[in-house]
Parts: structure tokens; sequence; C-alpha cells
């Protein structure tokens, strides 16, 4: 309803605006006026000529300020990391030195299960 609301009152002030389409408005001094027009100039007049999807979805949602806008800009705290290449490349160093730890500590285990013969890998 809202919706309809919008397009009847953007007609009507489409309609009473003095910016008629193909109409060249004279000014006092008897130069035209210029006004847009073509594909992007189909707003000028009374009001907006096309409902935002914004618009769209905050009547559906049932109230127009409905919904929390979502911050612009990046995150900073993404920034900060590996700000130069030397820290990027301690970062995968270091991720690296940690996988192969964890890899040798699982081939402890795996032995230690294997001299206990509990291990049964199928």
């Amino acid at each position: 309803m809202q919706r309809f609301d919008f397009e009847q009152n953007a007609k009507r002030a489409a309609a009473a605006s003095q910016y008629k389409k193909g109409v060249p408005i004279i000014d006092d001094d008897g130069f035209e006026l210029v006004t847009r027009g073509g594909a992007y100039g189909k707003t000028v007049g009374g009001g907006v000529g096309v409902a935002s999807k914004k618009f769209e979805l905050a009547a559906k949602s049932g109230g127009l300020a409905a919904g929390k806008k979502k911050k612009k800009g990046r995150d900073k705290s993404k920034d900060l990391e590996g700000l130069y290449a030397h820290e990027q490349r301690e970062k995968k160093r270091k991720a690296f030195m940690d996988l192969r730890e964890r890899f040798d500590e699982d081939k402890k285990k795996v032995a230690k299960l294997k001299s206990m013969r509990r291990f049964k890998p199928y």
C-alpha cells in the first residue's frame, strides 16, 4: 500500500510539475531552460520516478526506517595483519613450523600405538 501511495504521489507531482517532457520552458529573459532528458532524465519534475530497492525492502518489512544500516568501510583489524611483506612471510613460516611440529607429534603417537600393538588403522 505504501508503494502504491508513493507511486501515485510521484505521478501527481510529475503532472503538476512545470517540467513537462517535450515542452520547452522559457524564462523571463526569453531563454530556454535546459533540463535533464534522455535515458537518465526521467526523474526530472516533481518527485522520484523510480523506487529504490531499499524503499521496496523497507515497505515489505513494514516500515521505512526498518533495519539497521551496515557500516561501510574496510575492516581495520584485517588491515593491520601483515601490513609489511616481511610480516606476511614470518606469519607463513610460523604457520608452517606449527604444522610440522603437530605432524611430528602425531608421528610419535602413531609409533607409540604401533609399539603397543593396539594400532588398527582399518
